[in-house]
């Protein structure tokens, strides 16, 4: 029996730092994975939810007729309040109107001359800060008595310019 080869034996034996050093590297290679895999994920996640997308800013202007009752006004205010969305509502009143208008053309006294004449409906504001912007939300209101007209603006960004949105035979 002595004249069998161990097989075990005739190797030598493994250093005690060689799968230690091996495995120094095996904590960090994890956690770059790991924290590679998360990214992925949560970018991807934001990206099917529309998180990542840029939300716009909208103006309602809704025109109110000149011979409007303060029932009617209210009511139009109470509907804007609650649509879906709405950052906030705000009325102005047709001198206030004027007045603005007539401020903006001061660089230009003939046709802020021309401007006087014309009177500017009284207003309300609303704005929503969204991705996009539903036009269908504005059924309710629409149709109310005492509006004249409503038009929806998408405003102006710093590399987009702003833009007046077709709402088809809702407004």
């Amino acid at each position: 029996m002595s004249d069998v080869l161990d097989p075990v034996a005739d190797e030598p034996a493994p250093s005690p730092q060689g799968p230690v050093h091996r495995r120094r590297w095996l904590l960090p290679v994890c956690v770059a994975v790991a924290f590679l895999v998360g990214v992925v994920g949560a970018t991807g996640t934001l990206a099917l939810t529309g998180r990542l997308a840029t939300n716009h800013r909208f103006t309602v202007l809704v025109f109110l007729d000149p011979d409007i009752t303060a029932d009617q006004q209210a009511a139009i205010e109470s509907a804007l309040s609650k649509l879906d969305g709405v950052d906030s509502v705000k009325f102005e009143s047709s001198e206030d109107a004027q007045r603005k208008m007539l401020d903006g053309l001061k660089g230009d006294p003939a046709l802020a001359q021309q401007a006087s004449t014309v009177t500017m409906p009284a207003t309300f504001q609303a704005d929503f800060h969204e991705r996009t912007f539903d036009c269908g939300r504005l059924t309710p209101v629409a149709h109310l008595p005492g509006i004249k007209q409503v038009s929806v603006h998408q405003r102006p960004t710093a590399d987009r310019p702003g833009a007046t949105l077709a709402c088809g035979n809702l407004l």
